[in-house]
């Protein structure tokens, strides 16, 4: 059952810093068919469990990730979002 702990519209636009979140668990995901734990999260961007607890929580109260309930690395993107992102870093990254 897929949990979305937010009725905001999904279409609302993620900071840089979330799009980088967002993109790495979409990569992860599609590399190695689950999503990454928030210690690999921790390790990978280098900073505290707090933050990224707090990034993952606030995407997911958007709408930006579903949430499998009481599984464990049970976050992912909704299906929409997988071409999203292709897009984004396709054209938005390249004018940072």
């Amino acid at each position: 059952m897929w949990i979305k702990t937010s009725n905001e519209p999904i279409n609302s636009p993620p900071t840089k810093v979330q799009w980088e979140t967002l993109e790495f668990i979409a990569n992860y995901i599609k590399e190695k068919g689950y999503a990454p734990s928030i210690e690999e999260m921790v390790e990978h961007f280098g900073r505290s469990k707090s933050t990224i607890w707090q990034r993952v929580e606030y995407l997911k109260r958007k709408g930006f990730l579903m949430k499998w309930k009481d599984k464990p690395r049970g976050i992912d993107l909704p299906d929409e979002w997988d071409r999203r992102i292709e897009i984004r870093q396709f054209l938005d990254y390249k004018s940072s």
